[in-house]
């Protein structure tokens, strides 16, 4: 399956969010978003990386957001 077929869904998803299917997705993509962030924290808790683990999350969700819900193509 094609990731434009992915985006397609997410983005219809996103437009009647109150569907059965559409609670599914988004609540995945919700988990998908917050993976790094949890195993990152897991396991740099007690140190100073938790601060890179968090601008990587960050970084993670801007960039998946941005080709998830974005309209053009080209990306």
């Amino acid at each position: 399956m094609k990731l434009s077929v992915f985006r397609s869904k997410f983005q219809n998803a996103l437009r009647s969010p109150f569907q059965k299917e559409s609670v599914f997705l988004l609540l995945s993509l919700c988990v998908w978003m917050l993976l790094p962030l949890f195993w990152g924290l897991a396991f740099f808790l007690k140190t100073d990386a938790n601060v890179l683990v968090v601008i990587g999350c960050m970084i993670w969700t801007y960039y998946w957001l941005k080709y998830l819900f974005s309209t053009d193509e080209a990306i």
